[in-house]
């Protein structure tokens, strides 16, 4: 999966991604961008998200992923409950849950963070549905 918004610089980014999914070290494999949200990490359960330079988060943004179609087919894709946000985390989510291990790698793909067309038009909603569905572990603050 590749934002609209995204741009590679360096093709090595994806081959480096292909390889650890290749090496079976994760079954789905992101990097940091290089503005605004780097990635995520939950703390207490509540979702954060990771800013600067040098950082490692647990999670990667969901602008730039890989991972097998199988897997994809597996977790029954993005809930489409979800319109234009959360469902990167959401499906990260439902693959560990499953068992899966995602992986961030320490490379940085050049992202204009929040271009997408209406891409705050839901995010209350977004936040609502996902809170409600991970009520027992995860939340992420409105």
């Amino acid at each position: 999966f590749l934002n609209e918004y995204t741009r590679i610089q360096d093709i090595g980014l994806l081959q480096e991604m292909l390889n650890v999914l290749k090496n079976g070290q994760a079954d789905l494999v992101g990097c940091q961008t290089s503005k605004g949200c780097n990635g995520f990490h939950f703390e207490n359960g509540i979702l954060n998200c990771w800013r600067g330079d040098n950082m490692n988060p647990k999670y990667p943004s969901g602008t730039c992923l890989i991972m097998k179609s199988e897997l994809f087919r597996k977790m029954k894709g993005f809930d489409e409950s979800f319109k234009n946000g959360c469902e990167d985390i959401d499906l990260f989510l439902r693959i560990e849950k499953d068992g899966g291990k995602i992986k961030v790698i320490d490379k940085v793909i050049e992202h204009e963070e929040a271009q997408s067309l209406g891409r705050f038009d839901h995010i209350k909603e977004n936040i609502e549905f996902f809170n409600k569905k991970w009520s027992n572990k995860y939340k992420i603050n409105l």
